[in-house]
């Protein structure tokens, strides 16, 4: 799971809510559907952008579908991991237009941290009363992993 599980556990560690597709949704269960409801109550989407993730978009995977979703929102934070927002622009114009963060710049551990605080900034000031809506923030990673974390408010 590599840069994912990385900044899963470091998102954790800041204090964040972290569902880890491949480690929660169970065998047999639809992985479309599991990405498209996390897509739909997610309050912001976290995009690792890496290497592998450009082929994925450029071969029009599911990579591709989730973004062109997350893409249709202001809820993006594109966090460049191995690779830079000068080559992202290259691939994905739109994507490398938000603001984001580079692992080549800051460590992962501070990269999350800045995401914890943008994510804990956006918490409900009430708790929420429906518990049963899933905590998500999608990221894709290398070779299609998802990360999803937080919660919509």
């Amino acid at each position: 799971m590599g840069a994912a599980k990385e900044l899963h556990d470091a998102l954790e560690a800041n204090g964040v809510t972290v569902w880890l597709i491949e480690k929660d949704v169970p065998l047999g269960t639809s992985l479309l559907g599991q990405i498209d409801k996390g897509l739909r109550m997610s309050r912001i989407g976290i995009v690792l952008v890496t290497p592998a993730l450009y082929k994925s978009i450029i071969a029009e995977g599911i990579a591709q579908k989730e973004l062109a979703a997350l893409l249709a929102t202001d809820r993006v934070i594109p966090v460049a991991h191995g690779t830079t927002f000068d080559e992202l622009r290259d691939v994905s114009p739109l994507l490398g237009a938000r603001s984001g963060l580079e692992t080549g710049e800051s460590p992962m551990g501070e990269v999350a941290a800045k995401i914890a605080e943008a994510v804990l900034l956006k918490e409900p000031a009430q708790p929420r009363i429906d518990h049963s809506a899933t905590s998500t923030l999608a990221c894709m990673a290398e070779l299609g992993m998802h990360l999803y974390l937080g919660s919509r408010g």
